[in-house]
């Protein structure tokens, strides 16, 4: 120790601590000593502090007579650790402490029609989030990270967007990862995928899809699966009423029908047009025909076009009876004629153009 008691070389030393000293300067060390010594105190600060190494204990006997002796149950060194030691400047360190990522709102499972998107979305706190959404087609056995492209957007955000998903898809499982900025990551529930088919939808006339003045038909639907509404189109405009599964049409309502159908699963769906039409085109139609002398006449003139004629009615003896001028302005343009003053027998009804020409002519037998 440095600043233990000095050895006595004159005397024995009892047991106790001292500090290193030296008599009779200088002394050498032959190898493997350390060779010359020139200090009579060595001090221990003379290494600095750095009292790492191997330390060897050397005895030399100098008095000039030859002896021996031994170092009995070796030697040992101690080093006061309560003596300063150099310490470094201070530096000032940041230290962060990542939050692990929390998953606050699991991901729900999506329900669509076909043709539209599906989303999952997930809502997690922590610090530096970032995510990574996977897919499951074994129902939940195993998972694939997902990228970008297909059907598939938002791969690395807190939503997953699934373009239109066709019905293949459908069964499919999806979660997220989410990871921090330096806890283990954390894995969100699977969320399952339904897509449905949109319904299949079509129609027939029965018993008739030609009409005549006087005859109905009925539109009867066709769905898979079950309808929860339906919506009848009469040349694209919803028939005030046709909400059933029939619809009844008569001659005033020929044209273009379709049915619009929403399923018992919310997906909505349109059949095919079909046309209800007259039975011929340029025939005149006299109904009832028999009748009480009280009818009706039809003929046809193309739609949104307005036309002169005159309907005539002659007796069984050929006398005009009744002279009806006339501007058409419908296609089935219905025009009521009563003759019942003139009594029973048979008469006929002509249709001229504005000229006089003959456009139709038809019998009528009143009883």
């Amino acid at each position: 120790l440095d600043s233990g008691f000095v050895m006595n070389n004159s005397s024995a030393n009892a047991t106790g601590s001292y500090r290193p000293s030296n008599f009779g300067v200088p002394d050498n060390f032959p190898a493997p000593g350390p060779g010359n010594i020139s200090q009579s105190l060595p001090s221990v600060s003379m290494f600095t502090g750095n009292y790492n190494g191997t330390w060897k204990l050397f005895v030399l006997d100098d008095d000039g007579t030859a002896g021996q002796g031994a170092v009995n149950g070796g030697f040992t060194i101690n080093f006061d650790t309560t003596s300063s030691y150099c310490t470094s400047t201070a530096t000032s360190v940041t230290v962060v402490v990542g939050a692990a990522p929390v998953i606050t709102t699991q991901p729900a499972d999506q329900t669509v029609c076909f043709g539209n998107n599906a989303q999952f979305s997930v809502v997690s706190t922590g610090t530096g989030l970032s995510y990574q959404w996977q897919v499951s087609t074994n129902g939940g056995v195993t998972f694939t990270n997902l990228i970008n492209g297909g059907p598939f957007s938002g791969v690395n955000t807190a939503t997953l967007t699934l373009t239109a998903p066709p019905v293949s898809m459908s069964g499919q499982r999806f979660r997220v990862v989410v990871n921090g900025s330096s806890c283990a990551p954390v894995l969100s529930n699977a969320a399952l995928l339904t897509v449905n088919s949109l319904p299949v939808v079509s129609f027939y006339p029965h018993p008739y899809s030609l009409l005549l003045p006087g005859l109905t038909t009925t539109l009867q639907s066709v769905v898979s699966p079950a309808a929860a509404t339906y919506t009848w189109l009469h040349d694209g405009v919803a028939v005030p009423g046709g909400i059933a599964d029939t619809l009844l049409v008569d001659f005033n309502n020929i044209g273009l029908y379709q049915l619009r159908v929403t399923d018992i699963n919310g997906c909505t769906n349109i059949s095919d047009t079909m046309s209800i039409r007259d039975s011929a085109l340029g025939k005149m139609f006299v109904y009832p025909n028999p009748s009480s002398g009280k009818f009706q006449v039809r003929l046809f003139t193309p739609p949104n076009t307005a036309v002169a004629r005159t309907l005539l009615v002659y007796n069984n003896m050929g006398n005009r009876i009744i002279t009806k001028p006339y501007t058409q302005t419908m296609a089935w343009q219905q025009i009521d004629v009563d003759i019942r003053r003139n009594g029973k027998g048979v008469y006929w009804v002509e249709i001229v153009d504005k000229d006089g020409k003959r456009i139709s002519m038809s019998r009528v037998l009143i009883q």
